[in-house]
């Protein structure tokens, strides 16, 4: 395939894929190579393909994987006989292969080490394909639209790869020219691939011409405008308008979906929340799965904003849900409105998030403040660069953002603060979204944005009439955690050394003073003072370590111990003497910071005057340098408030992990419902809550405790699924209670039998990390012998990368905890063994749990069990996403049935027919 014919590559190139026995180059051996070879053009001239005997056996998964087998490779020649004819088809060619480092060193094992320019398609993706999170050579040629035919083949895999080369460098060729050269001086000398592939393989203009092209971010952000609300009272309706549209026989909903069926309860519950926001009443509202909630009250809520012009806020406990409410549910709700009526005004709708999911222009531009920027990083910044150049929103769910990349990297280029904020006077994605959802009929948030909202009184969100809240039963959760705060030693350490992320801000302003000052005197007298400052930052890093080292001997000899952490509360009762020397520690380290700060204030606009050729660099040294003075009042503050107890409606505690030896300090309400009431339900006319789990078997009673809303409706809507005739409960008689000592031990055997029956296709959700990895390490080989691959939370990915693993080879067994519990969908019918190895009980020693159970007679029956039973419903609903999903349910923790309170657990369950397990299976 030869692309554009103004391009050059200035030498042939060879794309080369191998496959082998393994992935470990000392252990694994070469089973096949595949290459194509092609002009400086990239026409194809050659190839070479052949089969390698390796001299070893070849696994069942790779001949499942590849199709090679050990018959076929009996014969082949081994690779030392053929490689000088590979060497000879190599010769001086540029290398072009996915994740190519994997190749090289195969080859280099065979003794074949290679001097050649090489290309990856891995890392040329990587900036080239800002939006896409899986690399893999399949998932970039699926967005390619490359058809992947003969996969795992090495002459095929090589084509295909080859095919991403040049679709890559067409697309390159069509960025601007300020684009291009934005790239080329961003990735670093260092970094010898990507600068070669940039600066030499793709570049086509004289590189001096673009050295001299200055780059601004601005420049290449598309112009886009805000279309405005309207005012409303045009749209008119029968009073009938749900039943017409939601009836068995509904001709609109048969058009707009494609696998339309009727339930009665989505009916419903649509009819309750449109009387509910006509009445100005609020509810509770549980909807099983299938329902269809989101329907059920988006339609209602564009009604009555059309109507009336009156904007309606829906708040998710998740982004995901957000995206998919806005991506997906949203434009069905405004086509189902123009089947009703064609002349009818588009219904405007947004999504506003916090101000971390949205790119800061003069943050982005910060960056290049630091000439040395490591080779990882420059590579983000010149991906951050392909994408700015084609975003209207600048959110940061349009990235492919690994974990690792999301916490060190992003944070660094998102809004921060509102000091000298660029948006006042220039482009900011930020000031932008919240114009939309100013002019929005209907507005999307989260619940953590909510709760901004709320402790910023409202200065976040626009104005609303009603307010929907989903998920809501993580309402009190995550009111907890957002009402508080949460302070990291690690944090707390890198204020005392100066740094704001990444920057050593006092390394930064000793370069720039070198950099400007000519007159040896004003140099003298500069480094001076900052060799004083490197003095007392060297004495800050003594205090701040000695105070960490007195706050963990404080939270070992009095906390509660739990897995790997140690945690202790805080509170007026806490007169132990080491608490007066971790005031008085802390009180000196305030002080001399507190000094420190007001010294650099002072050096800056001392040499501000004196600075002329790198203005812009100093004043964007001073920009971090205020975020790092916002983070340390921020921290300063808290710290302050932890040790003073200064609320006696908060409470207090502290966390240390023992495994990275790390201290963070927590503060929440007590009460959270009091603050919901008044600050959050009593601002709008009508509040619904909903959730497939929002009723813990109490007539919701728990759910108005905790939350506050004072319900004019309270109702459940049961699943419309068959889970009578389609789950099957196995009900533990002779299993061992969590607290025994052989517990672990029969849990792991009871899981190894039953996920060999049912050939993987099982997910096991647990309560506890350590109880997940020691079945992890207990059954990961064990079942690699019969192929089941096991993926366990955090040793095997996040959970998005695990679901879509499972779904693409669901001979698998998930282990889960905590964030498989809910929102986690397995929608294909893989899954068809959920295992439950314990009820899930808060741990009862944590200090917030702890605080809040005293606030009741019975805290067990009134507040532990209600909140178990709710992520039970949760985790029990991984199984049926859908009324053609079967399957089994294994519960195994015996309290479910020797004590008194599992008969509420399985009375809250939507159905299925219960079997007790006899002894022997046990056996």
């Amino acid at each position: 395939m030869p692309i554009n014919k103004n391009y050059n590559f200035g030498n042939n190139l060879v794309s080369l894929d191998l496959e082998t026995t393994g992935l470990s180059p000392g252990k694994d051996k070469i089973i096949e190579i595949g290459a194509v070879k092609t002009d400086s053009t990239g026409k194809e001239i050659e190839e070479f393909n052949s089969l390698v005997n390796p001299g070893i056996l070849i696994s069942d998964f790779i001949e499942n994987l590849t199709g090679i087998s050990n018959d076929d490779v009996s014969k082949s020649l081994q690779f030392v006989d053929i490689a000088d004819e590979f060497h000879s088809f190599l010769g001086d060619s540029i290398i072009i292969g996915h994740n190519i480092e994997f190749d090289l060193k195969f080859l280099s094992e065979e003794g074949l080490k290679l001097n050649n320019k090489f290309i990856d398609t891995w890392r040329f993706s990587q900036i080239m394909l800002p939006d896409l999170l899986d690399l893999s050579l399949g998932s970039i040629c699926n967005y390619l639209d490359i058809n992947q035919q003969n996969a795992h083949r090495a002459l095929s895999d090589a084509k295909f790869t080859l095919e991403v080369f040049l679709l890559l460098s067409e697309k390159y060729e069509t960025f601007d020219n300020k684009l291009q050269t934005a790239i080329c001086n961003i990735i670093s000398e260092k970094d010898n691939e990507l600068f070669f592939l940039f600066n030499s393989v793709l570049s086509q203009t004289d590189s001096n011409v673009k050295n001299n092209i200055f780059f601004s971010p601005m420049e290449i952000i598309p112009k886009h405008s805000i279309k405005e609300k309207t005012k409303g009272n045009y749209f008119n309706y029968e009073n009938d308008i749900l039943q017409k549209i939601f009836s068995s026989d509904s001709e609109i909903l048969n058009k707009v979906l494609s696998n339309f069926s009727y339930r009665k309860q989505q009916l419903d519950m649509s009819e309750v929340i449109a009387d509910c926001i006509e009445n100005q009443f609020s509810a509770a509202l549980e909807a099983g799965t299938g329902v269809g909630k989101s329907l059920a009250y988006l339609l209602p809520a564009a009604i009555f904003a059309l109507k009336t012009g009156k904007r309606v806020l829906v708040s998710t406990n998740t982004i995901n849900l957000q995206d998919q409410l806005y991506l997906k549910d949203l434009p069905l709700v405004k086509s189902i409105l123009s089947e009703l009526d064609p002349d009818i005004e588009d219904i405007n709708f947004s999504i506003l998030k916090g101000r971390d999911n949205y790119l800061c222009i003069k943050n982005y531009g910060n960056q290049f403040v630091d000439e040395d920027v490591d080779q990882d990083y420059s590579r983000f910044l010149a991906k951050m660069a392909v994408w700015i150049s084609k975003t209207e929103t600048g959110e940061k769910s349009e990235l492919g953002l690994s974990n690792y990349v999301n916490n060190n990297y992003w944070r660094r280029i998102s809004p921060k603060n509102k000091i000298n904020c660029y948006g006042f006077d220039g482009p900011c994605f930020l000031r932008e979204s919240r114009e939309k959802a100013e002019s929005s009929h209907i507005v999307i948030v989260n619940h953590a944005l909510l709760m901004t909202d709320l402790k910023s009184v409202n200065s976040v969100i626009p104005d609303y009439d009603v307010l929907i809240i989903d998920e809501a039963h993580n309402l009190e959760d995550v009111a907890s955690q957002h009402l508080g705060w949460k302070l990291d030693e690690r944090d707390l350490k890198d204020i005392a050394r100066i740094n704001y992320g990444k920057y050593d801000l006092i390394e930064m302003f000793g370069n720039l003073i070198k950099r400007e000052f000519k007159n040896t005197v004003d140099l003298d007298q500069a480094e001076n003072k900052l060799k004083r400052t490197i003095s007392m930052i060297e004495e800050l890093n003594i205090k701040s370590r000695n105070l960490f080292k007195s706050f963990n001997q404080i939270v070992i000899t009095r906390g509660n111990k739990n897995s790997g952490h140690n945690s202790l509360r805080i509170d007026i009762d806490s007169n132990f003497p080491e608490l007066k020397l971790v005031r008085d520690e802390w009180n000196e380290l305030k002080l001399k910071l507190d000094k420190l700060k007001s010294d650099l204030i002072r050096y800056y606009k001392d040499s501000k005057e004196k600075i002329i050729g790198s203005k812009i660099q100093f004043q964007n040294w001073y920009d971090l340098f205020q975020q790092w003075i916002e983070n340390w009042e921020e921290a300063k503050n808290n710290l302050d408030e932890f040790l003073l107890l200064s609320n006696n409606e908060m409470v207090y505690w502290i966390e240390h992990n023992e495994q990275f030896n790390n201290h963070v300090f927590f503060s929440a309400p007590i009460n959270v419902s009091k603050i919901l009431n008044e600050n959050l339900f009593q601002n709008a006319k009508s509040v619904i809550l909903t959730s497939a789990t929002l009723n813990s078997n109490d007539e919701f009673n728990h759910l108005i405790q905790t939350t506050g809303l004072n319900a004019d409706h309270a109702k459940s809507f049961g699943s419309p699924f068959d889970y009578d005739n389609s789950v099957e409960i196995l009900l533990p008689t002779m299993f061992p209670e969590p607290n025994a000592d052989n517990y672990q031990e029969e849990l792991d055997k009871i899981i190894f039998e039953n996920v060999l029956t049912a050939n993987g296709r099982s997910m096991v959700l647990f309560t506890s990390y350590k109880s997940l990895r020691n079945t992890q390490r207990s059954l990961k080989k064990k079942l690699d012998e019969y192929n089941i691959n096991v993926l366990a939370q955090g040793v095997d990915g996040n959970p998005y990368q695990i679901i879509k693993r499972f779904k693409k080879n669901p001979k698998s067994l998930i282990l889960g905890t905590s964030s498989f519990w809910e929102g986690v969908d397995i929608d294909n019918g893989s899954l068809d063994l959920l295992i439950i190895t314990k009820l899930p009980f808060d741990v009862p020693t944590h200090p917030l749990f702890e605080a809040r159970s005293a606030k009741y007679d019975n805290s067990f029956m009134e507040y532990a069990l209600p909140r178990a039973i709710l992520k039970f419903k949760q985790g029990f609903g991984r199984l049926i996403r859908n009324e053609k999903d079967t399957g089994k349910v294994l519960l195994l923790d015996s309290r479910i049935t020797s004590k008194r309170y599992g008969k509420i657990f399985l009375e809250a369950l939507p159905g299925g027919k219960k079997t007790f397990m006899e002894p022997d299976f046990f056996r």
